[in-house]
Order: structure tokens, then sequence, then C-alpha cells
């Protein structure tokens, strides 16, 4: 009887073990990614003042620093989002920093606040999968 209650409460264990690291996989990326993308969101929204503002030269210190500020940030959120968020995200920085050099202001706005779009939209597709990982 003893070992039959050994068996079940390391069975119990086993499976409180399992459900805790379900559990930290599911929230500690979401929480990363929700700070993350607040501190990326920063700097977008001090970009679209400087674009809103025709400021070009402080926008292209702005977008090199959201550059990156992204390339670090890509690195982790490619194992935790849909290749198809980052691709966005960099497509929209690549824009938007040639429409500041061009001083296309309509165009940099637009950009800029497709990044915030794409950053924002990023933050519901978590997705864990082994070909995000691999």
């Amino acid at each position: 009887m003893e070992i039959l209650l050994n068996k079940t409460i390391v069975f119990t264990i086993e499976i409180i073990v399992i459900i805790a690291l379900t559990a930290m996989l599911l929230i500690i990326p979401s929480i990363y990614l929700k700070n993350s993308t607040e501190k990326l969101n920063i700097v977008v929204d001090r970009l679209l003042e400087e674009t809103f503002n025709e400021d070009y030269d402080s926008a292209a210190g702005t977008i090199k620093e959201l550059k990156d500020i992204w390339e670090e940030e890509k690195k982790l959120r490619s194992m935790i989002l849909e290749e198809k968020y980052i691709m966005d995200v960099d497509n929209s920085i690549i824009q938007c920093e040639a429409a500041i050099k061009t001083k296309d202001k309509p165009m940099a706005y637009e950009y800029a606040n497709i990044i915030k779009h794409n950053l924002e939209e990023s933050l519901f597709s978590a997705s864990f999968n082994l070909e995000n990982i691999f």
C-alpha cells in the first residue's frame, strides 16, 4: 500500500510540475512581448512626433535608434512570433527610413504608424512552434 501511495504522490508532483512549466511558457513570453513592445512604442511615438513636425534630422536619429533596438528584439521575437510579423516590421522600418531620407512627410508618418500597428498586432500572435525555434 505504501508503494502505491508513493507512486501516486510522485505522479501528482509530476503533473503539478508539467502544469507549472506550461503556465510559465505561456505567461513569461507574453509579459516580455508586452514590455518590449511598450519600449519600442515609446521610440515610435517620438518618431511620429518628429515626422509630424518635419524635424527630419531628429527623425533620422530616431529611426536609427529604432533599427538598433529592433535588431536586438527580433532575435528573441523570432522564437515567439510568426515570421510574418517580423518581416512586416522590418519592411515598415525600411520604408519609413527611406521616406525620412527623402523628406516625404505623409509616407514617413504613415510607415511610422504602420510600425506601431504591426508591433501592437504582434502581441496577439504569440506562437510556440518548433519551426519558430529551429
